[in-house]
């Protein structure tokens, strides 16, 4: 069953070559829904432009691991 999400991608069946054929038929034969996928893509690409936020995600998600290694590990 392929399905809109997020207002910006098609979910399918990877393995099922009927959904991944409607798919691929419905985005090129809809240019408005063409349109709209890119516009939309290009929004959600620039939440992941801001790369020093991300590094300063990255980086905080490695310290709460670390710290939850240290934590969890036994002592010696």
């Amino acid at each position: 069953m392929c399905y809109y999400l997020y207002s910006h991608s098609f979910y399918f069946d990877p393995y099922s070559v009927e959904e991944i054929e409607k798919t691929i038929e419905k985005i090129v034969s809809d240019e408005d829904l063409k349109k709209s996928l890119t516009e939309r893509g290009w929004q959600r690409v620039k939440i992941f432009s801001d790369n020093d936020a991300m590094i300063d995600d990255y980086i905080h998600v490695f310290e709460e691991a670390m710290d939850d290694n240290k934590r969890l590990r036994p002592q010696l």
